[in-house]
Protein backbone atom coordinates (compact mmCIF):
# COMPACT_ATOMS: atom_id res chain seq x y z
CA UNK A 1 0.00 0.00 0.00
CA UNK A 2 1.36 3.71 -1.08
CA UNK A 3 1.43 6.37 -3.02
CA UNK A 4 0.50 5.49 -6.85
CA UNK A 5 0.53 9.51 -8.04
CA UNK A 6 0.38 12.87 -6.98
CA UNK A 7 -0.82 15.32 -9.27
CA UNK A 8 -1.16 19.30 -9.28
CA UNK A 9 -4.35 20.88 -9.41
CA UNK A 10 -5.29 23.94 -10.02
CA UNK A 11 -6.20 24.80 -6.05
CA UNK A 12 -3.96 21.93 -4.71
CA UNK A 13 -3.20 18.23 -5.17
CA UNK A 14 -4.25 14.83 -6.05
CA UNK A 15 -2.92 11.62 -3.97
CA UNK A 16 -3.98 8.04 -5.84
CA UNK A 17 -3.45 5.30 -3.60
CA UNK A 18 -2.40 1.58 -4.69
CA UNK A 19 -5.79 0.25 -2.12
CA UNK A 20 -8.48 2.08 -1.03
CA UNK A 21 -8.19 4.31 2.04
CA UNK A 22 -10.09 3.02 5.48
CA UNK A 23 -12.41 5.96 5.42
CA UNK A 24 -13.20 5.48 9.00
CA UNK A 25 -11.42 7.99 11.26
CA UNK A 26 -10.25 9.52 8.16
CA UNK A 27 -10.61 13.18 9.29
CA UNK A 28 -8.88 12.82 12.39
CA UNK A 29 -5.96 11.13 10.71
CA UNK A 30 -5.90 13.57 7.79
CA UNK A 31 -5.11 16.22 10.44
CA UNK A 32 -1.30 15.10 10.85
CA UNK A 33 -0.47 15.45 7.32
CA UNK A 34 2.43 18.00 7.02
CA UNK A 35 2.64 19.38 3.59
CA UNK A 36 5.44 21.94 3.02
CA UNK A 37 7.24 24.38 0.25
CA UNK A 38 10.09 25.51 -1.02
CA UNK A 39 12.93 26.29 -3.16
CA UNK A 40 16.75 25.48 -3.47
CA UNK A 41 19.23 28.57 -3.91
CA UNK A 42 21.82 27.63 -6.49
CA UNK A 43 25.35 27.10 -5.60
CA UNK A 44 28.47 26.43 -7.68
CA UNK A 45 28.88 23.49 -5.45
CA UNK A 46 25.65 20.60 -5.79
CA UNK A 47 23.13 21.16 -3.65
CA UNK A 48 22.07 24.82 -2.11
CA UNK A 49 20.16 25.68 1.50
CA UNK A 50 16.22 24.97 1.14
CA UNK A 51 14.77 28.64 1.09
CA UNK A 52 11.11 30.25 1.91
CA UNK A 53 10.52 26.90 3.65
CA UNK A 54 6.93 27.08 4.56
CA UNK A 55 4.45 24.94 5.93
CA UNK A 56 1.21 24.93 4.06
CA UNK A 57 -2.46 24.66 5.53
CA UNK A 58 -4.93 22.30 3.69
CA UNK A 59 -8.78 24.15 3.95
CA UNK A 60 -10.23 21.52 2.36
CA UNK A 61 -10.31 17.11 2.34
CA UNK A 62 -11.82 15.18 0.19
CA UNK A 63 -11.75 11.41 -0.32
CA UNK A 64 -13.11 10.20 -3.74
CA UNK A 65 -16.08 7.14 -3.53
CA UNK A 66 -13.64 4.38 -4.31
CA UNK A 67 -11.46 5.98 -1.52
CA UNK A 68 -8.27 5.51 -3.96
CA UNK A 69 -7.84 9.46 -4.37
CA UNK A 70 -7.38 12.20 -1.93
CA UNK A 71 -8.03 15.21 -3.20
CA UNK A 72 -6.39 18.55 -0.96
CA UNK A 73 -7.08 22.06 -1.49
CA UNK A 74 -4.37 24.23 -0.45
CA UNK A 75 -4.19 27.88 -0.81
CA UNK A 76 -0.68 29.97 -1.50
CA UNK A 77 1.16 27.14 -3.29
CA UNK A 78 3.92 28.82 -5.26
CA UNK A 79 5.64 28.09 -9.08
CA UNK A 80 8.86 26.21 -8.89
CA UNK A 81 8.94 24.90 -5.60
CA UNK A 82 9.26 21.97 -4.09
CA UNK A 83 6.45 20.71 -2.67
CA UNK A 84 7.20 17.89 0.41
CA UNK A 85 4.40 15.12 1.69
CA UNK A 86 4.67 13.66 5.13
CA UNK A 87 1.47 11.64 5.14
CA UNK A 88 0.51 10.47 8.77
CA UNK A 89 1.80 6.66 9.72
CA UNK A 90 -2.16 6.06 10.93
CA UNK A 91 -3.03 6.20 8.19
CA UNK A 92 -4.25 2.89 6.36
CA UNK A 93 -5.59 0.97 3.86
CA UNK A 94 -9.34 -0.38 3.64
CA UNK A 95 -7.51 -3.98 4.20
CA UNK A 96 -5.24 -2.23 7.20
CA UNK A 97 -2.03 -1.96 5.74
CA UNK A 98 -0.03 0.21 6.35
CA UNK A 99 2.10 2.77 3.85
CA UNK A 100 5.16 1.43 2.68
CA UNK A 101 6.37 4.83 2.47
CA UNK A 102 4.70 8.19 3.94
CA UNK A 103 6.86 10.86 2.06
CA UNK A 104 6.64 12.41 -1.23
CA UNK A 105 8.47 14.88 -3.11
CA UNK A 106 6.99 17.36 -5.92
CA UNK A 107 8.24 19.73 -7.34
CA UNK A 108 5.55 22.41 -8.85
CA UNK A 109 7.24 23.77 -12.19
CA UNK A 110 3.34 25.03 -12.74
CA UNK A 111 0.23 25.25 -11.26
CA UNK A 112 -2.78 23.66 -13.98
CA UNK A 113 -5.57 25.81 -14.87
Amino acid sequence: FEMLEIRAKPKGFEITFTEPLLKENFDSVLKDLVIQQYWYKPTASYGGPKMDLETMTIVSSGLSDDGMNLNLVIPGLKENHVVYFKLPEALKSKRGNELWSSEAWYTLNKIPN
